[in-house]
């Protein structure tokens, strides 16, 4: 962020009188997770009615669907964007505002909703340069993770909302969106991995030696042989950020990548997917904290978990303590969890829930409500 570009903005934005029927959604160059939640949720109880809904996103972000909406604005356009972000009283956002980053006025609102519980080390723990100014709230699981986000992002107990991810109102759905994905008859169990990027040319950056955890070319045939035998799908979500593979884009009977993309020219969200999902394998991403809501077995893929402690390291010194499941570091391991989830055998449940106590301090369905109840948005 350019701090001379970032006062001139602020200046400019104290100057101007805010609307309080006004609501913005700022998603950057992907519109997914907490930001995409709370819009579907402002639509669907029919806020819209009541305010002027804009969603700002790069002109490469696919919105279709929320086109030909009532009260609802998209802009691609930068000029316009920040001519709407100096009008509106309520802005949400999910991954920093870019070169929008401003202060907030006095009346004004700008919520970071964030995108999930660090586990990985982030902010200034890895030498970025922070301004928590700019946010008017930051929103934390818990007051564990508050401390945490006060220690990354130098954010004050004033500014920590402690609420839940928008998304994870979505965990308690009960759609059968898998049917809807895939055409796969006689599957027994649905498993979810969901690792986090280890390289990313996007980011330019390399957090782990190898490029994809347990699974490799050499491999995944065997893996697929397996999971086929057993009646199990994996699903593999790769993260948004993380470079592509090429071994796993090849076709598999039991094996199937989906992608962000995939999922959207469906018209289903990700966190409907983990809702049908038997359980989940992940390494150190922030999707295991909502998962904990639905306490179903959880394995932790932590084949290189000593090279990502000197690399990225990690926000706590012992994060295997909050990590409540099978720890694999082979495909044998991997099998041998499978071959649990298909035998219901779970040595986990209970610690599970002592560890989704204090991580996540709400659990119902009612993350986007409780927000816009704290924001003092009615649609009433």
């Amino acid at each position: 962020m350019n701090k001379h570009f970032c006062f001139l903005l602020s200046t400019i934005n104290g100057l101007i009188p805010k609307s309080n029927k006004r609501i913005a959604i700022y998603g950057r160059r992907m519109l997914n997770d907490n930001s995409e939640a709370l819009l579907d949720y402002l639509i669907s109880k029919q806020y819209n009615n009541r305010y002027k809904i804009f969603l700002l996103v790069h002109r490469s972000v696919r919105i279709d669907n929320y086109r030909k909406r009532d009260n609802v604005t998209i802009c691609t356009n930068s000029i316009i964007t920040l001519w709407i972000l100096f009008r509106t009283k309520y802005v949400f956002h999910t991954h920093g505002m870019s070169i929008c980053t401003m202060i907030p006025k006095r009346e004004q609102i700008i919520f970071n909703l964030w995108h999930g519980s660090p586990l990985k080390a982030i902010g200034k723990m890895i030498g970025d340069s922070i301004h928590p100014y700019t946010d008017s709230y930051f929103l934390s699981s818990s007051p564990f993770f508050a401390s945490i986000n006060e220690k990354c992002f130098g954010y004050t107990q004033r500014q920590l909302f402690i609420g839940s991810n928008p998304r994870n109102d979505l965990l308690f759905s009960n759609k059968n969106v898998i049917k809807n994905i895939f055409s796969l008859n006689h599957i027994c169990k649905v498993v979810i991995f969901m690792p986090t990027f280890r390289k990313s040319s996007y980011l330019a950056r390399t957090d782990a030696e190898c490029d994809f955890p347990i699974i490799t070319k050499n491999n995944i045939g065997d893996l697929d042989d397996f999971l086929y035998d057993n009646n199990v799908l994996l699903i593999i979500k790769p993260h948004p950020y993380q470079d592509g593979i090429d071994y796993l884009l090849e076709p598999y009977k039991n094996i199937k990548i989906i992608f962000n993309e995939d999922l959207r020219t469906v018209n289903i969200k990700l966190y409907e997917l983990l809702a049908c999902s038997d359980a989940l394998i992940t390494d150190f991403s922030s999707v295991y904290f909502d998962y904990l809501l639905l306490n179903r077995p959880i394995a932790f893929a932590i084949d290189n978990f000593d090279s990502y402690s000197q690399s990225r390291g990690y926000t706590i010194a012992n994060p295997l303590d909050i990590m409540p499941g099978e720890k694999i570091f082979d495909l044998n391991g991997m099998q041998n969890f499978i071959e649990n989830v298909v035998l219901g055998k779970d040595d986990f449940s209970i610690e599970r829930s002592k560890v989704n106590n204090i991580v996540n301090t709400h659990c119902m369905d009612d993350s986007c409500r409780r927000i816009l109840d704290f924001c003092m948005i009615k649609n009433e």
